[in-house]
């Protein structure tokens, strides 16, 4: 045998060795010798991209192309249908959700039902179904792909057309602002509560910040509000007093003036204090009626103004009023 034969036959002979040697791994798993780190990430990229490809192609399928949502704010009863391949997500207020066929809630990760709609989670609709997006009491949602949208016909018998506020009394049901006594009469004419004042003025509030109402009671949303100003009093009064073993009986009566400035008005959350605007329409110059009242050294007192807070031209009239305890040295 040749130098050449030998060295072939060697060769021969630890390939086989190591054959019997080595365990058996499957060709491509994690175990294969010959697989590499590098060889992993680059397998992964393409298996990404793959997946990517076939979700890209599905929703331009669907009709949603380039992934650009179109978001309707829906008011109490408004409808919302949606066809196979489109997605819809509640941004804020509430909504229930009709399912015909399957509806996928990618979020979770699961199957959806009918019943009520999880905000911010995205639901897509499988091939070959369908469903309806219904809000309750307001709601505003975005939607991927084809949607229709039917909105609640209201008729209110007693809101005749052609009256000067017809245009204003729909267009405030059909944003939330307000609603009917029934489902068929608005009762234009009947008396405006407190109680009614104080939810247009949320529901006002929501809309212009939100951009629409659904009056949900979230400690992020609602906050405590405040005005808040400065102010020096001089007062001119008439005190009667009496001498007594233990101390003097007093009691005095007269007016202040008072001087008022550096106004805010002003909101406090979680977050901190934010200041809504620097001008409140105060009264600089405001006149009190002052009352006190005290034994030794301990004193009550009382003050009601007799001019407004702020300007009435431009703000509500309303008229300050304190009590306290206080002490005399």
């Amino acid at each position: 045998m040749t130098a050449g034969k030998r060295l072939r036959f060697i060769a021969l002979l630890l390939a086989l060795c190591l054959a019997v040697a080595l365990p058996a791994s499957a060709a491509g798993t994690a175990s294969d010798s010959l697989i590499t780190e590098s060889w992993l990430d680059d397998w992964a990229d393409e298996l990404l991209a793959e997946a990517v490809s076939g979700i890209d192609g599905a929703l331009e399928g669907a009709g949603q192309g380039g992934l650009t949502a179109t978001e309707y704010v829906l008011s109490d009863g408004d409808r919302v249908s949606l066809g196979e391949g489109a997605s819809v997500l509640l941004v804020s207020g509430a909504a229930s959700m009709s399912v015909s066929g399957t509806v996928v809630n990618a979020t979770a990760g699961a199957v959806a039902s009918s019943g009520d709609v999880s905000a911010r989670e995205l639901y897509i609709v499988a091939g070959d179904s369908s469903a309806s997006v219904v809000a309750d009491g307001g709601a505003r949602i975005a939607v991927w792909g084809s949607a229709n949208v039917t909105e609640r016909t209201l008729v209110f018998t007693d809101v005749a057309e052609g009256s000067w506020y017809y245009d204003y009394v729909y267009s405030a049901v059909a944003v939330g602002l307000i609603d009917g006594v029934t489902e068929t009469t608005f009762e234009p004419e009947s008396g405006f509560t407190v109680a009614q004042a104080i939810k247009i003025a949320a529901c006002l509030h929501q809309y212009y910040y939100d951009g629409s109402v659904t009056l949900e009671n979230d400690p992020e949303v609602w906050f405590k509000s405040y005005i808040s100003y400065a102010v020096a009093r001089l007062p001119v009064m008439l005190e009667w007093q009496r001498r007594t073993r233990r101390g003097d009986l007093y009691v005095a009566g007269g007016a202040s003036i008072e001087m008022r400035w550096n106004d805010h008005s002003r909101y406090r959350t979680d977050a901190g204090k934010h200041t809504v605007t620097d001008d409140i329409n105060l009264n600089p110059l405001g006149l009190n009626l002052e009352l006190r009242a005290g034994y030794g050294f301990l004193m009550v007192y009382g003050r009601a103004a007799l001019t407004p807070l702020l300007k009435t031209s431009f703000a509500p009239e309303c008229y300050p009023v304190g009590f306290g305890i206080g002490f005399r040295f």
